[in-house]
This record gives C-alpha cells, structure tokens and sequence, in this order.
C-alpha cells in the first residue's frame, strides 16, 4: 500500500472474488474467509481491510489485559524490549569501513560469543561493494591457493566427476555466499551472505534460507529487504552501518534480533555533527530515558579491532588500521571492475541518503555530508564527479571550477597524494559533487539521472 501497489491489490482481491466455486470437502464454507492481521492499524493497514474485508469483525487485545504501568502516549507502542542492548558510535566519514572492519573483528574475536549478526546498509550497490570488500582474497591467501593449485593437479581429476553431479543452490552460483575474509579468524571462520532486492526472488529466498539454517558464525549484509517480516533464527547482532530512512523503519530493523526473549545487541554508526541529534530519537524508546543506551568512539573500535585490547598503551593498532585502509585503496586502484563497483556504490549511496523522510531530514542532511572524506569510506581516494543528487545541484561558478579541474587533470596535472585513513582534511573536498560546463547539459544529465533511477526508487527504502 506504501509503494503504491494499491490497483494491483484491488485486481488481485478482485480475481480471487471472481473465482469462487462451492467447496466439494465437508464442513468447509461454500465463500473464502479472509482475515487481516497486523501488529498496528495504521491508515493504510485501515484502508487495505476496506478493500479485502466485508462484514469484517474485529478482533483485538483486551486493553486490561496489558502493563498498567505502561504509559499511554504515542511511543508507548513503540518501547525497545528490555533484553535489547543498543549503543551507537559517532564515526567521521573517512573511518566508517576501517571502523566496521575493526568492529566486526572484535565481534567474531572469539568463538561463540557471537553467532549470527545482520549489517544494514542503504542500497542495493553498497551491499555488493561491501560483500566484495570484506570477502576479497588476500595477499598470502592468493599465494597458498597457487601453490596448492601446482601441488593438487593430479587430484583435480578425481574431484571433477564429484563436482559435476553436485547441483549449486541459486544463492552459491549468484555468489550471494562466501567466507568473510575481512574479520575471520583461523580460530573462528565467518561466512558472509548479501541480500538485496535486485537479486532473483529465488536467490533470495536460497540466500535467507542458508542463512537462517548455519549453525556456524555468519554475517548477513542487506538492504531493508530483510527488515520487515522475517523470523531469522538466533540473530545475537544488528549493526545499522548506515541509519534507517525513518524512525518506524529503525525499530523493525532492530527487532531481528532479541526476539522472543532472547538477549540482543543493536548498533548504529552516526556522523560527527546533525546527524548526532539522532540519539535523542534513540532515547525514546527506553523508559529510564536512554540511561542504558551506550556510546562507543571509532578510537575504541579500532584498538578493539585491530590491537584487541582497548587500554593498548602502543600505536600498533593505528598502524595496521591505517595500513588496512591503504591496502584496500590500492586493491581498488588495481581491479577496474571493483574500482567501478566503488563508485557506484558511492554514488547510489548520496543519491540513498537524500531519501530521508522530511521530518527527519534536519539530522541528515545532505548539504553536510563531507563528499571528499565519504569517499575514502568506499576505498575511492578521489570523490568521482559528476552526481547529480537534488539538494546537490551546482552552480554555475562551480561548475567552471570543476571544468577547469578537470582539464588540468587531463593534461597530466599533479595528483595530490593519497591521505591514510586519519589523514588531514582536504579542502576542496568540501564542495558538492561537480556537474558540467554547460549548465543546460548539466540540466539534461540531472534529469536523465533522475529518471533512470526511479524506477529503483524503492531500492532505498524497502530493496
């Protein structure tokens, strides 16, 4: 009903009306029963029953029958479960994926602490970006495979006739599946899935299915096509790597994990400035104020992560956090494929952050995203140009500068040199993204943009 789906739904109900025939199997009604549930009646839950209902009863809970202590206001409906831990982390843009990194390798640190986690991002581009970073093959593990590869020819003959009567399931053949290179650990193999709404219903439904069925520690990136609606088992983690498009959506997010009276962890990266008053919306949701709601800094993260004791006295964690994110950088720089699926990512990512709902949109606003700084977050060096986001348009100086930019740099200019991931800022990062000399081009490309992408609308919020 929210996206819009309200004709299809009336010619569904239609058909079904239109195909009823008398039940030949005794006791059973000669009409179809039909029966809406819904947690909450909200107008379009409302409005779907006028449209599927008649003669409707209805049924719900005896209001005596709940917490008299509850209290009775709007966010009472809306109360985070008491076995629900949540904390959050103001990251600046430049240490958001070293910090992730550095957060889920204290997670999966141990065997056993931690099973399963979900990993919310915005779009459908950065789950594919991130799957590909945190599953990529490293250096010493691309030589051991090449020497096992020369030492085990003679057994790969063996092997084919086995492999060729096995039958991949559709999640293993789309690549949705693969061992979390980034945070595993000898001790404590961590598989990675990825789910978003541009895949195959039938990968998706594989990929859900694997993953709710391992009984091994397991990581889930997705878009919010796995927020709503799925019962996945054992869930100990939910990270919001990037915040949910509204308030309602946060809390479905959250809810995949401590269900069921199960103990549950929930955390959320936020941006150092607006987007820091989005704890305030986080308080809500406790009755002792936000009193148990934790903060955690990107310095505790890392030392975490990468030298695995916070009270570490020695910079070793900051130099293999640092190397990290350059070695990432230059593996991008190397593979043209995923140094093209980094900027789609980035790109899908600011055009994803302008859909924040209106009342919301005063936290995140796009006007104060640092572009120069979000880039080294998907392992770019330089922000790419040319992203035409509205709130972003350019004007017409600014667009002569970025020409002239970029004709300096054709002709062989000096590249500046690439900052660590806690380098020093970059000036000219801080203007919006580029458009073209010639403002009426730069119109036409905006609107041919706008166009292609809207029809992937729902990417952002539900894909």
């Amino acid at each position: 009903m929210e996206l819009g789906f309200e004709k299809e739904l009336q010619g569904i109900i239609s058909k079904l009306d239109a195909r009823q025939r008398p039940s030949r199997i005794p006791g059973i009604p000669a009409k179809k029963a039909t029966i809406l549930c819904s947690a909450t009646l909200k107008m379009n839950v409302q409005k779907l029953g006028e449209i599927s209902l008649k003669d409707a009863v209805h049924i719900k809970a005896d209001p005596e029958d709940e917490d008299e202590d509850r209290e009775k206001d709007e966010d009472a409906a809306f109360r985070v479960p008491a076995q629900l831990k949540q904390s959050y982390s103001i990251v600046a843009s430049k240490l958001r994926l070293v910090s992730l990194t550095a957060y889920l390798k204290r997670t999966f640190m141990r065997k056993g602490s931690v099973m399963k986690a979900i990993v919310f991002v915005s779009c459908a581009d950065s789950v594919n970006f991130h799957f590909e970073v945190f599953t990529r093959k490293l250096g010493n593990q691309e030589s051991n495979e090449d020497n096992s590869n020369s030492n085990s020819s003679s057994s790969d003959d063996e092997e084919k006739d086995t492999k060729e009567t096995e039958k991949p399931s559709p999640a293993t053949a789309a690549g949705t599946i693969a061992p979390a290179t980034a945070f595993s650990n000898p001790s404590n193999a961590v598989t990675l899935y990825k789910l978003h709404g541009s895949l195959p219903q039938h990968v998706r439904t594989s990929t859900l299915n694997s993953f709710a069925k391992n009984r091994d520690p397991s990581v889930l990136i997705c878009t919010d096509v796995a927020s709503r609606g799925l019962d996945l088992p054992n869930v100990d983690l939910v990270i919001e790597y990037d915040p949910a498009f509204s308030a309602d959506e946060h809390l479905h997010r959250i809810g995949r994990t401590a269900r069921l009276g199960r103990d549950g962890r929930a955390h959320i990266f936020l941006l150092p400035g607006c987007e820091e008053n989005y704890v305030d919306i986080l308080k809500k949701g406790y009755r002792d104020g936000g009193k148990a709601l934790t903060r955690t800094t990107a310095d505790e993260m890392l030392k975490r992560g990468f030298g695995g004791n916070v009270e570490a006295q020695n910079k070793d964690w900051d130099d293999k956090a640092t190397e990290w994110q350059l070695d990432l950088e230059r593996w991008a720089l190397e593979n043209p494929e995923y140094l093209e699926m980094a900027r789609r990512a980035y790109q899908s990512h600011i055009r994803a952050y302008a859909t924040h709902i209106a009342n919301e949109r005063h936290i995140f606003n796009i006007k104060e995203l640092h572009l120069g700084h979000l880039a080294k977050s998907f392992a770019l060096r330089d922000r790419p140009g040319k992203i035409n986001v509205p709130g972003l348009r350019p004007g017409q100086e600014q667009s002569k500068k970025d020409f002239k930019a970029e004709r300096k740099s054709a002709a062989g200019g000096k590249k500046r040199k690439a900052p660590a991931y806690s380098g020093g800022r970059d000036d000219d990062d801080d203007a919006p993204a580029s458009g073209a000399n010639d403002v009426t081009l730069a119109a036409q490309r905006m609107r041919a943009k706008m166009k292609e992408h809207m029809g992937g609308a729902s990417e952002f919020n539900l894909a």
